[in-house]
């Protein structure tokens, strides 16, 4: 138990250390934190939709017994995966030394 009880006095000098360190700089760290957010937003927004809104919209929602609600921040999660499809095909391609997407790259 002395080992125990030795290694939480360590682990809470080394907590004190961490939060007097973090409450000089904490200014710093805000800061960081807030820039970081800002510039993942403006990359964010920076894409261009690629869908039709309305028809991708209709398609989500579906037709027959069962119908959907459709939020509104789906249509920006799918155009999210399009990019992501779009990047990775361009990868797969630029691989085997082609420049012409294929289907295969976009599936695959």
């Amino acid at each position: 138990m002395a080992i125990n009880a030795r290694i939480l006095a360590l682990f809470g000098e080394y907590l004190g250390i961490y939060f007097d360190f973090f409450k000089d700089n904490e200014e710093h760290f805000n800061n960081q934190i807030i820039t970081s957010l800002e510039e993942s937003m403006a990359k964010k927004k920076a894409k261009e939709m690629l869908l039709v809104g309305s028809k991708t919209k209709e398609a989500l929602k579906g037709s027959g017994k069962q119908t959907f609600n459709v939020s509104s921040d789906a249509l920006e999660a799918l155009n999210e995966q399009v990019y992501w499809l779009v990047e990775q095909a361009q990868k797969r391609c630029e691989a085997n030394g082609r420049k012409t997407i294929r289907p295969y790259d976009i599936l695959a």
